[in-house]
């Protein structure tokens, strides 16, 4: 109990998208009120429910509420797979975001998994810009391997992504360091 309210267990509001938007847009800072057109906005959310949805996510993840911040950002990437399908940058973004959240609860194995998909998804989108994400993804991967005590997984996330932050950044030697640094650190280990 919280203020004399008997909190309910959210996981009933989860039942179906309009169920969670109208739970959640009722809620949302800014006062998005929705009721109109709930349905179509369960399938293709506007600007506006996206961003209340994120910040009551983020602010779920500030109070270290992981399991709410977990559900309402799962429930971000299932609207983002339905907006965009499954091969969208959108949708890889929305990976990592949960991924960092199941790992701050704890939850690598999942934390990895969500990791991987979204690394999956970068790589069949070619451009620079998801070049420095497959990177970033890549040492974020090794991080979470360095965690659990699995360097050798690490080590081949790390070595894969000093080749692609040579390719980027060949010519600025501090980048190049940071992915070299990397990999020394965990030989030092080994």
């Amino acid at each position: 109990m919280k203020g004399g309210k008997e909190e309910k267990d959210i996981t009933s509001f989860f039942v179906t998208s309009n169920d969670f938007l109208h739970h959640y847009v009722n809620r949302l800072p800014h006062k998005v009120r929705l009721d109109n057109d709930i349905r179509s906005m369960s399938i293709f959310p506007n600007d506006k429910v996206m961003k209340g949805l994120t910040q009551s996510g983020y602010d779920a993840f500030a109070k270290e509420d992981f399991r709410l911040a977990i559900s309402i950002y799962g429930h971000i990437l299932d609207l983002k797979v339905k907006q965009y399908g499954d091969l969208h940058c959108k949708v890889a973004d929305a990976k990592m975001r949960l991924a960092y959240i199941q790992e701050a609860d704890g939850n690598n194995n999942h934390a990895i998994a969500l990791k991987a998909a979204a690394l999956s998804i970068y790589k069949r989108i070619s451009s620079r810009k998801n070049r420095i994400k497959i990177n970033d993804v890549l040492t974020s991967i090794g991080n979470s391997y360095v965690q659990f005590g699995d360097l050798p997984q690490a080590l081949d996330c790390y070595r894969e992504s000093l080749e692609i932050t040579e390719e980027i950044y060949g010519d600025q030697p501090i980048k190049v360091s940071h992915a070299l640094d990397n990999i020394g650190s965990i030989l030092a280990l080994m």
